[in-house]
């Protein structure tokens, strides 16, 4: 956070959120799927896992993106009249662009 922000004055209470542990993220990326159309070999466990430090925002852009990933799939394809599914492809092709804001070094 811009150390401005932190002045005094400017917030009455600075709360710190721990980053989601496995098992939430896991839990989040459920409820951020539930209404996408995931394929049936995309293992939302195993992207759970690759997600670290990730936060709950981090995962939404991911999912967003890994949705993105596939209509632009598609739309490559001229194929604009299929659903586009999201496959572990598209997760794979994110996951090498979308960073964590918590430690994008790591």
């Amino acid at each position: 956070m811009d150390q401005a922000l932190l002045r005094p004055g400017r917030f009455g209470k600075q709360v710190y959120i721990p980053l989601p542990s496995f098992e939430q993220r896991f839990s989040i990326l459920k409820v951020l799927a539930r209404k996408k159309p995931l394929d049936s070999t995309v293992d939302l466990r195993a992207i759970s896992k690759a997600c670290e430090n990730f936060s709950g925002a981090d995962l939404a852009k991911l999912v967003e993106e890994a949705a993105r990933a596939a209509v632009k799939e598609k739309l490559s394809l001229l194929d604009q009249c299929l659903r586009s599914i999201i496959l572990p492809r598209h997760f794979d092709i994110v996951l090498s662009k979308v960073i964590n804001s918590a430690f994008p070094e790591a």
